[in-house]
């Protein structure tokens, strides 16, 4: 989204000196305002630097004016909402069906201008009439309407619960009745359906079989997750050392004596989540920089066809500089 905000003062371009901690000024407030602006507005790049006073320090922001010396900044907290309605609809249509994507989509958009934050557990509340009014609009006119209530009851009843019900009164009807969506319980599904596709992927469907176990039960020995896994010890073993080795799995050593004797001491598995997220997150980073190193490398020693490209076309390139750029582009 786009923010509209008049330009301020050249006086607001900057907190004063100890702004640390004080309340946002009426010009910085000025600065920030709206989100009602136009699109169609012609956009001329003026940037222009703002510092703002917060409860936690002075936050900068870059805006860029057009030729009205109006002031425009990317809106990333509806940005972050948006993407997370999205992604929590398309969790939702992969489970059940588009019908119940559609109601969890008129749900989130009763409650847009009521979400203050994308990392809400929980989303404002809306009464039954007010989604039936929402997926009254034409862009919902798939929806079967006369099974609204069975959707409803569907989400709610699923464990864990994609929605929670309020009644609004000891004798409400069920127009007067209550719904928020749980964000937060639908995000940390997927993650951990993210996680589990990860092992999967890694360790094949007996490593993802013992990484459940070890979610479920907290902490077991190998012999257990042996028995309870329906896997050879050997084979279970050899999973879970290398899922050990590879960060997905923790171990607790207790000794049975005060010497530390391999042979006297249990050893318990289990799986701690955040820390398992933390290491995709490292994961990823680490492929997203060595595929740019890599891009970057390749792009350098095909420079001089690129370049000809460029500047003569595609069509005028001969057949060996034509294959150079064909497999530069499937690099891509």
């Amino acid at each position: 989204g786009k923010g509209r905000a008049k330009k301020p003062d050249a006086s607001a371009a900057a907190p004063a000196k100890g702004a640390r901690g004080r309340k946002r000024r009426p010009e910085d407030e000025a600065a920030q305002e709206g989100a009602e602006g136009s699109a169609s507005k012609k956009h001329v790049s003026t940037p222009i630097g703002l510092s703002i006073a917060s409860g936690s320090g002075v936050v900068s922001f870059d805006f860029e004016t057009d030729d009205e010396g109006q002031l425009w900044v990317v809106d990333y907290s509806m940005f972050m909402r948006a993407l997370c309605a999205q992604q929590c609809i398309e969790f939702v249509k992969s489970k059940w069906d588009s019908h119940t994507a559609l109601l969890l989509r008129a749900m989130f958009a009763v409650v847009e201008g009521r979400t203050s934050s994308s990392k809400e557990a929980q989303s404002p509340l809306m009464l039954t009439s007010e989604i039936v009014t929402e997926l009254g609009k034409e862009e919902y006119a798939s929806f079967d309407m006369t099974k609204l209530n069975d959707y409803l009851d569907i989400m709610f009843k699923d464990t864990p619960s994609v929605i929670t019900r309020r009644a609004t009164g000891p004798a409400a009807p069920p127009a007067q009745e209550a719904y928020s969506v749980n964000v937060g319980t639908l995000i940390a599904t997927m993650q951990q359906k993210t996680i589990e596709g990860v092992i999967r992927d890694k360790f094949a469907p007996e490593g993802l079989r013992i990484f459940r176990l070890l979610f479920l039960k907290k902490q077991l020995e190998p012999k257990q997750i042996s028995e309870m896994a329906m896997l050879q010890l050997k084979e279970s073993s050899t999973l879970l050392y290398q899922m050990f080795s590879a960060g997905y799995v923790r171990m607790q050593e207790v000794p049975k004596s005060a010497d530390h004797a391999p042979s006297r001491t249990i050893h318990l598995f289990t799986v701690h989540l955040p820390s398992v997220q933390a290491q995709l997150v490292d994961e990823h980073y680490k492929a997203m920089f060595n595929l740019t190193t890599r891009l970057r490398s390749e792009t350098q020693a095909y420079s001089d066809v690129i370049s000809r490209a460029e500047s003569a076309g595609e069509e005028y390139l001969g057949a060996s500089d034509q294959a150079r750029l064909h497999k530069y582009q499937s690099i891509q």
